[in-house]
């Protein structure tokens, strides 16, 4: 996304729609192109204001963080994993690292599951180096 300078509706609103999904003030201000202490001054500036767009902004700001931490379910691995590789795309280090464990536990085999029990085709095989053996 092209770097954001102006207070305007737009910039607004796509960082209110990202405090909404539970993203930090850090990684809400890399996704719509503002600078981190460019927003921490504008939401500062709206706590000490009233009746301004800022004040309106950080109010909205606070509601849809409020709203994301209330969230009845948790994410699903699905989501999880597409949250983390949203973040994992724009830059975070720590997404990147997270994506990569977990595409490292999703290749191990599972502890829990019972082991594969030999096809008919491996136990021909075994018969057949038997009996190799035996001659």
């Amino acid at each position: 996304m092209a770097a954001a300078s102006r207070f305007t509706p737009e910039t607004r609103g796509a960082l209110i729609e990202r405090f909404a999904a539970g993203l930090t003030v850090e990684d809400t201000a890399r996704a719509v192109g503002v600078n981190t202490t460019t927003l921490k001054r504008w939401l500062g500036r709206g706590r000490k204001e009233s009746g301004t767009d800022y004040a309106e902004f950080a109010v909205a700001v606070d509601e849809a963080r409020k709203k994301a931490a209330e969230r009845p379910e948790p994410m699903d691995r699905e989501e999880l994993a597409r949250v983390v590789s949203q973040a994992a795309r724009r830059g975070n280090v720590q997404a990147m690292k997270l994506r990569d464990e977990m595409l490292l536990r999703d290749e191990q085999p599972d502890e829990d599951a019972e082991p594969e029990k030999p096809g008919l085709g491996s136990l021909d095989e075994l018969a057949a180096r038997r009996a190799d053996r035996a001659a």
